[in-house]
Order: C-alpha cells, then sequence, then structure tokens
C-alpha cells in the first residue's frame, strides 16, 4: 500500500511539474498556496524518494529533460539537445 501510495504521489507530482516547467523556471513556485493536511503529510513522506523527470523549455527555447525530487529540490537538466526537442522520459 505504501509503495502503491507512493508511486501515486510521484506520477500526480511529475504531471504537475510537467505542465509547470515554464513557470518554475520563470520563478513561481511549485507548491500548492494552501495545502491541506493530507497533502503535507504525503509531501512529508516522499520529500526524498526518487526522482521525477519531466519535459520544460530550457534557456535556449527547445524542450529538454529535467529531474528534481518530489518536492522539487535537486533540479538538474538532462539533455541539452538544441536540434531535437525531448517530449517526455521513459524508463
Amino acid at each position: 500500500m505504501r509503495d502503491r501510495m507512493a508511486m501515486y504521489a510521484m506520477l500526480v507530482a511529475g504531471s504537475l511539474l510537467a505542465g509547470i516547467g515554464s513557470a518554475v523556471e520563470a520563478g513561481v513556485p511549485a507548491v500548492p498556496a494552501q495545502p491541506g493536511e493530507s497533502v503535507e503529510r504525503l509531501a512529508a513522506e516522499v520529500r526524498n524518494r526518487g526522482w521525477i523527470c519531466f519535459s520544460a523549455r530550457s534557456e535556449k527555447g527547445d524542450w529538454d529533460l529535467f529531474v528534481c525530487r518530489p518536492h522539487g529540490s535537486g533540479r538538474r537538466k538532462m539533455t541539452d539537445t538544441r536540434e531535437f526537442n525531448e517530449a517526455g522520459a521513459r524508463f
């Protein structure tokens, strides 16, 4: 049950991050305005577990792959290919 819950949280967080990747680059925080108690408990549980891979616009204008922790820290660029646009990750 716990593994399924963590996986669900990562999928949801990945979907959210993919949708707001450009906003994060612009300095908009990737956290809900008023998280509820259940959201805070889940965030605390998955805070340092695994990585989320997502596609976002790079500083050069193309789309590249990035990874970050479920709570948004540790973001780093995984690809740097101006001639290609990466739309999603597969593992």
